[in-house]
């Protein structure tokens, strides 16, 4: 598969890619931007997640071994075809499915664990909202959800 890419636009740095990941069949492409700051905020190691059919009892794998860093001030890039497994390897960093295997961590606490999430914001492709609330009262629920009081 050949992959194209855009380099984004800075002031000051050029894009640089960084380490792809392992898997051959996730055509994903990351690139660092601000390479000079060392903390590491997103740490992927070898996540994989298999999904059994149902009836057939089929193992389906989503997600193959994936590996990658994000470091603080990088600005991240997840592409690939439809099926590559971005969305699932998202919803498994933010604990929306458990992985088969392997590990991530998001500012040094395992992933998807509440002191990380509290630090990340995520919109998934379908957010479910409660019909019956108004948007301030959404917006006051998730907040209070989150460990906010009303006066935030």
């Amino acid at each position: 598969m050949k992959a194209i890419a855009v380099r984004p636009r800075t002031r000051s740095t050029a894009a640089l890619p960084c380490r792809l990941p392992t898997t051959t069949t996730e055509a994903t492409l990351v690139y660092r931007v601000d390479v000079s700051h060392s903390d590491i905020v997103l740490s992927v190691e070898k996540l994989a997640k298999t999904f059994v059919k149902p009836f057939t009892g089929k193992k389906v794998a989503a997600v193959r071994g994936i590996s990658f860093e994000v470091k603080r001030g990088d600005i991240f890039g997840f592409l690939g075809p439809n099926g590559a497994g971005k969305t699932t390897t998202i919803k498994m960093l933010t604990g929306l499915i458990f992985p088969t295997s392997g590990k991530a961590t998001i500012f040094g606490q395992a992933a998807p664990s509440p002191d990380a999430m509290g630090k990340v914001g995520f919109l998934p492709e379908n957010p479910y909202v409660y019909p019956y609330l108004t948007p301030r009262e959404f917006v006051s629920l998730a907040g209070r959800l989150n460990g906010m009081s009303g006066k935030k």
